[in-house]
């Protein structure tokens, strides 16, 4: 998905149900499960995949996104439809994850305060 700056996703329904759905409720997921200090390692390299997707996101909104963006929000059923309109409109998703890594939720601070790491 990095690699190819969300080019991926074949259709609209496939970035909402990926990105609003699947993967945001994933990333809460882990950030709210208590790990064995083996499992750092690997949960941190994803967490880091994450923050790099979110940063790829804000550099291609203004770019690409901005216009769907405006569009969207004009015409709010071309989500279904639109793959840019869509991607576009993951904005919350996308500043709600990254609230998640500067501990701004209680549920997910848990992540940076309760794990030991080594």
């Amino acid at each position: 998905m990095i690699q190819t700056k969300f080019k991926c996703f074949k259709n609209a329904y496939q970035v909402t149900h990926y990105l609003r759905g699947r993967l945001y409720y994933f990333v809460d997921t882990v950030m709210t499960t208590d790990y064995y200090s083996l499992e750092l390692k690997d949960i941190s390299s994803f967490l880091f995949l994450i923050v790099k997707m979110i940063v790829l996101w804000l550099e291609i909104f203004p770019k690409t996104l901005l216009i769907p963006f405006i569009e969207g929000k004009r015409y709010p059923k071309l989500i279904h439809i639109d793959k840019n309109v869509a991607l576009a409109m993951c904005g919350y998703e996308m500043m709600d994850m990254l609230k998640w890594f500067f501990c701004m939720c209680a549920r997910t601070g848990f992540f940076f305060t309760v794990i030991e790491y080594k």
